[in-house]
């Protein structure tokens, strides 16, 4: 089979006068191989094969890709396989399956172009950083994690198709990632991307830009993320609400409330977008009400019945706790003190609790005319409050008030001399006349004055510890003939 030239009839005029040094060295030092080549094809296609061999081995290979993209057959990278009709080891596409053996090996003839090429791959330098020094942060390429476990920055060399889109994924390894950042560089140190504590990627991946539609700069367009986000208020430079996380400088000023905006700045926080609350009433119907308030401090009011003041010893609310007196419940969000009415002053049970903080807490009631009935600390827990009535309630007493709420027995008044009635018993009243219940009995071994019962011996064992704190949870055992003494059940 003879291949067709015809197409080469102006490649062979325009390259003839700078190849034909080049023909005559080759036809010189390859006599035999032109002898032995002009019967197989004609004298046009020798002269073509041997400016092929001769001028194109002196530019350099383009290599797979170059071939498939001009749908020729790739030779391999050997180069012991290519010959005169595969310059650069491309075989044209005119070639293939032509009965000619344009490889070596043959490869040529089945006429399918080459279409797969192993990728080329590109070094890169991936570098990740931490502000503080400290460390924190990884992200993964191609399932291989790289992770900064100290210091200032690390980098690591990779080898990467940057004809295809590579994924960055970035995972926080501690509790501070907004410290972290990272950068791939291809080999001239031209940076590829370049983001936050965030995910990205980097080669071919599209148009690049900020592709966070709450940033001031989103582009809708974008297909990669390039982190070049910016934000304004309500969003932080991060991106995130100023408004969420814990321990932020909103956090600390709005829900904490334990510094202000001026304080946090001076503690290194990012207080953007964030303004100090307003707190004050927020009930319209209350004496002090706050039209400006942002946050609950507590309200006022002239109350009919009685008057409640909640008061906080460190100025902070209650932290959670709740005061109920009967059904009505008081709350103290902020500040040091907040008043509400008490529909009745009818005898109640109140509990104060459910939060944190308790010994900061305490109440007053007062009447309609300001003075005050009841007074109590939040860690007491419970009692009761309003026109309580305290009598006897002793059942057999002839002054016994199942109507009291509060029991005090020492005014109960008997038509029978009350006391103990049995002669055992320390506290034996010879005068009563009805035994009330109340005899007290000395521990065995011992007599009422503590003195040791007859067929006892008295023991006085003394315990010292030097450093003065106490035995740290030591215990120790008094035994008596093989048992231990111990009769009153104390330990030592």
């Amino acid at each position: 089979m003879q291949h067709n030239f015809g197409v080469f009839t102006s490649v062979i005029a325009g390259v003839w006068a700078g190849g034909v040094l080049c023909l005559l060295f080759y036809m010189k030092t390859n006599y035999l191989l032109i002898k032995n080549f002009l019967p197989m094809k004609n004298f046009l296609l020798s002269l073509v094969a041997i400016f092929t061999f001769c001028c194109f081995n002196l530019v350099n290979a383009q290599g797979c890709q170059d071939c498939a993209d001009a749908a020729g057959f790739y030779c391999g990278d050997d180069t012991s396989n290519w010959t005169s009709y595969s310059p650069d080891g491309c075989v044209p596409s005119y070639y293939l399956g032509d009965g000619w053996d344009d490889c070596v090996d043959g490869g040529d003839e089945a006429g399918v172009a080459t279409t797969d090429c192993p990728a080329a791959l590109s070094d890169v330098t991936l570098t990740l950083s931490d502000s503080y020094g400290d460390g924190g942060g990884s992200v993964t390429i191609d399932e291989t994690t790289y992770t900064l476990e100290s210091g200032s920055s690390n980098s690591w060399t990779l080898s990467v198709d940057l004809s295809v889109c590579t994924d960055v994924v970035y995972a926080a390894t501690d509790s501070w990632p907004s410290e972290n950042s990272w950068s791939v560089s291809d080999s001239d140190g031209n940076v590829l991307a370049s983001m936050g504590n965030m995910s990205g990627s980097f080669g071919a991946c599209g148009t690049p830009g900020c592709m966070d539609a709450n940033a001031d700069n989103y582009n809708a367009d974008a297909a990669v993320e390039d982190g070049s986000c910016t934000y304004s208020c309500p969003y932080l430079a991060d991106g995130s609400l100023y408004t969420e996380g814990t321990y932020t400088c909103y956090d600390y000023v709005w829900n904490l409330m334990y510094y202000n905006v001026e304080q946090m700045i001076g503690y290194g926080y990012d207080c953007s977008c964030v303004t100090d609350p307003v707190v004050g009433c927020l009930d319209p119907d209350a004496d002090n009400y706050d039209a400006d308030a942002d946050i609950d401090g507590g309200c006022t009011y002239t109350c009919a019945v009685a008057t409640v003041t909640m008061i906080d010893s460190w100025g902070d609310g209650w932290n959670g706790n709740v005061l109920t007196i009967g059904s009505e419940t008081f709350e103290l969000p902020a500040g040091s003190s907040a008043t509400g009415c008490l529909s009745s002053l009818d005898c109640q049970t109140w509990t104060l609790g459910g939060g944190s903080y308790i010994g900061e807490t305490s109440f007053t009631v007062s009447d309609a005319d300001g003075n005050e009935i009841y007074a109590a600390e939040g860690s007491t827990g419970s009692g009761l409050v309003g026109n309580c009535v305290t009598d006897c309630m002793d059942e057999a007493a002839e002054n016994y008030n199942a109507e009291a709420d509060i029991a005090d027995n020492a005014m109960c008044t008997y038509a029978a001399v009350q006391g103990c009635m049995d002669s055992d018993a320390c506290n034996y009243d010879s005068a009563a006349e009805e035994d009330n219940g109340s005899c007290v009995y000395a521990p065995a071994g011992t007599n009422c004055d503590g003195s040791c019962a007859a067929g006892y011996m008295e023991i006085v064992a003394t315990f010292s510890d030097s450093w003065g704190d106490g035995w740290n949870g030591a215990v120790a055992s008094v035994y008596f003939d093989g048992a231990l003494y111990d009769p009153m059940g104390l330990g030592f």
